[in-house]
């Protein structure tokens, strides 16, 4: 995936997820409005991780249309498996 087809905020998403990864830090949370463009920052995510070699990553969502998205960005040779686990409120 390209940094150009990137929004700046998503960029800066990006950065800042990146250096809290150098920092060691291992749980994060991404919390974007409808349409930011959260699978791309996610499929970026993924990406930096698979260089890294950290080896486990769960990703939840309610939607498979999201899981569907996010394997379509990804090409196939990461060692990430995505399932969906159905989340729902009282």
């Amino acid at each position: 995936m390209e940094m150009s087809k990137l929004q700046p905020y998503q960029i800066k998403a990006i950065d800042v997820i990146q250096e809290a990864l150098n920092r060691g830090q291992k749980h994060m949370a991404i919390e974007m409005p409808p349409g930011f463009g959260k699978i791309f920052i996610l499929a970026k995510t993924l990406e930096i991780l698979n260089r890294l070699g950290t080896g486990k990553l769960l990703v939840v969502t309610s939607s498979l249309s999201i899981k569907e998205e996010l394997e379509k960005k990804l090409s196939t040779n990461y060692q990430f498996d995505i399932y969906m686990m159905r989340v729902c409120c009282p």
